[in-house]
């Protein structure tokens, strides 16, 4: 049972639901749509209409150093 969960400890926050892009593709239409996600806003009811059925709470931009604490996870075992 979920309630039955207890915290020990937490890490740190790391980028999940990553969206990418070929490097192929156009700059214009990885900028566009890179700025069209980051401008969703939970608080807007037409924006949680896109948010809410994929299950998401809104985007944030990462870069590659955002994911050294998984690559040491990762690295550690």
């Amino acid at each position: 049972d979920p309630k039955d969960i207890v915290v020990i400890d937490r890490t740190r926050l790391i980028p999940t639901n990553v969206f990418t892009a070929n490097r192929k593709v156009n700059e214009h239409v990885i900028e566009t749509i890179s700025e069209a996600l980051l401008r969703l806003e939970q608080e807007k009811q037409e924006h949680r209409k896109i948010l809410y059925p994929a299950e998401l709470g809104g985007f944030e931009k990462s870069a590659d150093e955002d994911y050294n604490d998984v690559r040491m996870l990762i690295d550690n075992n």
